[in-house]
């Protein structure tokens, strides 16, 4: 099984902010791997994809629509 991250390990491996990250997440721009709850907290895990994906989308030189960060997630 591939290693997961927590939302603070993708964003740092990432390099950029874990807000940046959580907007993304309340937008549904990214899907995280897996959700672990603990009590009544959602844990989020990320894989290696989610992280290189988040990587991609905030380094790109110009924004994109919702379809086409959709697309690119499934590449």
């Amino acid at each position: 099984m591939s290693e997961l991250f927590t939302l603070d390990e993708a964003a740092a491996i990432a390099e950029i902010e874990p807000d940046t990250v959580r907007t993304a997440l309340e937008k549904r721009a990214v899907t995280p791997s897996r959700k672990v709850k603990t009590g009544k907290v959602v844990r989020y895990r990320f894989s290696e994809g989610d992280v290189l994906y988040l990587l991609v989308v905030t380094e790109f030189p110009f924004p994109l629509s919702k379809d086409d960060k959709d697309s690119l997630s499934k590449v």
